[in-house]
């Protein structure tokens, strides 16, 4: 099946990309989720406007993941947790930790 991407699909492609996938991953992921449409001539006559509309999208992304790198960068995290012997965790230290305690540093709420 070849669908024409709508919204950029992690591993798959960008949008305004034409893909060939399988028949069962488009009809019951990519088309419900709103992320692609059937490749017909009507809907390939869009791709410019698509891959427009992404790239705005992708620069104002890429530019506030920047502005959060720059916030995060250099700061430091420790964390306490028991361990073995061997200086093995007995737990992890998870994203909810993590962000948790960048809140807390940065006196925000991500």
């Amino acid at each position: 099946m070849k669908v024409l991407l709508i919204k950029d699909v992690y591993k798959l492609g960008h949008a305004g990309d034409v893909k060939k996938v399988a028949d069962g991953y488009g009809r019951n992921f990519l088309l419900p989720q709103g992320l692609a449409v059937l490749a017909t001539a009507g809907a390939l006559t869009t791709v410019e406007k698509i891959r427009a509309k992404a790239a705005v999208t992708r620069a104002a992304l890429n530019q506030e993941m920047g502005g959060l790198a720059e916030q995060i960068e250099g700061v430091e995290l420790f964390f306490t947790s028991k361990a073995g012997e061997t200086g093995k965790l007995y737990g992890s230290v998870t994203t909810q930790m993590i962000s948790d305690e960048l809140n807390k540093k940065m006196s925000t709420h991500i």
